[in-house]
């Protein structure tokens, strides 16, 4: 079957977690307000920590001292 999880009414990150108790949960870091609050928000309620990369770029934007 090709349908994402996240496309699931009934997929939540929380749950699953609870159910599988990872011992880190590692996510794409995104600057955007919207979806980095929605990760501060999870990372309070994870058990675990939350680790987020950078994964459409070679070198990290924050690493960058300037706009390219």
């Amino acid at each position: 079957m090709a349908s994402s999880c996240a496309a699931s009414p009934e997929f939540s990150l929380l749950r699953f977690c609870d159910v599988v108790r990872p011992a880190l949960v590692v996510g794409d870091e995104n600057p955007m307000r919207e979806p980095e609050s929605w990760r501060l928000k999870g990372a309070r309620k994870l058990r675990g920590p939350l680790w987020t990369v950078d994964a459409d770029v070679i070198v990290p934007s924050k690493l960058l001292e300037k706009a390219q």
